[in-house]
């Protein structure tokens, strides 16, 4: 058996977080980064850090 798979999402939602469909995957692309930065194997949804 081989090395255990993890699972890593990033989400954003139109129009919630932005109105852009460019901004909507970076966005996502960002919280998926932030999933994985924070130990892989979770979801993330887009917040916007003031």
């Amino acid at each position: 058996m081989g090395k255990p798979i993890t699972i890593s999402i990033g989400i954003s939602e139109f129009p919630s977080h932005t109105n852009s469909l460019d901004d909507l995957f970076l966005f996502a692309d960002k919280a998926l980064y932030q999933s994985k930065a924070n130990g892989r194997n979770q979801t993330t949804i887009w917040q916007d850090k003031v």
